[in-house]
């Protein structure tokens, strides 16, 4: 199961969703449950993100590795993920481990995503159409750009109108 979330939820209701989920996936028999997070990085002038595998369990670590994921070194992560891996070991379920991108927080990127689906690649044999990848990022910038002009076009109109 890969966990990701676009959807703002409460803080207050973060456990009881993430242990819904988690009792979910694991009674539906997941072989991992893998959140997936952000490691902020302010002015990232190298261009790039990098994608670091984060564990607390020896054996999770070892199969980050033998597959070729870095693991994050150091560092403090917090909220749904840790949550998750957390939880999963509670109920003693092992094969739990995060997928940490690094991002800038204010500045929208696909960069972080496609070094997800890489990852995610490397680990399960998936195969990553990066050309395929490129031509739906190019819609969804598209239609973002045309939502914004949208936008402020109506905004403007009602500036004029008042």
């Amino acid at each position: 199961a890969l966990m990701s979330c676009e959807v703002s939820i409460p803080y207050e209701e973060l456990p009881e969703f993430i242990e819904t989920l988690v009792d979910f996936y694991i009674k539906q028999g997941v072989s991992y449950i893998i959140p997936v997070g952000g490691l902020p990085v302010f002015q990232n002038h190298r261009g790039e993100s990098k994608c670091l595998g984060v564990s607390a369990d020896d054996s999770s670590l070892k199969f980050l590795e033998e597959k070729g994921v870095e693991l994050l070194d150091e560092g403090i992560i917090y909220g749904s993920v840790v949550e998750t891996m957390e939880l999963c070991q509670a109920k003693g379920f092992k094969n739990c481990f995060s997928l940490m991108v690094e991002c800038e927080p204010s500045v929208p990127s696909y960069q972080p995503t496609k070094e997800i689906l890489k990852a995610l690649g490397k680990l399960f044999g998936l195969e990553y159409n990066e050309e395929q990848y490129e031509e739906i990022i190019s819609v969804i910038k598209k239609r973002i750009e045309e939502s914004s002009r949208i936008i402020r076009e109506e905004t403007i109109d009602k500036t004029r109108e008042s």
